[in-house]
């Protein structure tokens, strides 16, 4: 069937299935490139299952990581829901995740934690190719607000988003 869309170049077949990583995905494209005589600093991932970023979240992205003068940026969003507070059950008992002193288990006391909503992901090329990851020990936050951080796995988060887009919800 033709759709209409024109692609450069097709993935191999490894690479181009339900368990491909991402990480392998892009390699390739610059691979292909790099063969064409093309040549960028930065790429940018912007995974179609989250469609809720705006070209200014994208702008800001690019700013932040060239102003702090970064190799790697990730878009994250903070969580309700603290892992200190979680727990696995393991031999018919709860069990920590995480290690914390049991004094501090108010939520108040809690650190502020954060997710990848993968809606950008910013790398330098020469960091990307040679740590073959798009988060490393220097990666840089880049927050963004849970309505724009819809990550569309599901029918729940189709819905999700089509009701953040129908309440036009701004930051």
């Amino acid at each position: 069937m033709t759709f209409g869309a024109k692609v450069p170049f097709l993935r191999p077949e490894n690479i181009a299935n339900d368990t491909a990583k991402s990480i392998d995905v892009v390699l390739h494209g610059l691979e292909y490139l790099r063969e064409q005589g093309e040549s960028f600093d930065y790429v940018v991932l912007l995974q179609p299952t989250s469609p809720l970023r705006t070209c200014q979240d994208i702008d800001s992205a690019v700013e932040s990581l060239i102003d702090i003068e970064g190799d790697s940026l990730v878009s994250v969003c903070k969580v309700d829901e603290n892992p200190v507070l979680m727990r696995t059950i393991d031999d018919n008992r709860l069990k920590p995740i995480m290690n914390f002193k049991e004094e501090d288990l108010r939520r108040q006391n809690l650190p502020k934690v954060y997710i990848f909503n993968g809606a950008l992901y910013i790398n330098a090329i020469n960091t990307l190719l040679k740590k073959k990851s798009f988060v490393n020990e220097d990666t840089i936050p880049f927050v963004m607000e849970k309505h724009k951080s819809v990550d569309i796995d599901s029918m729940i988060d189709v819905k999700l988003a089509e009701l953040v887009l129908k309440e036009n919800i701004n930051d």
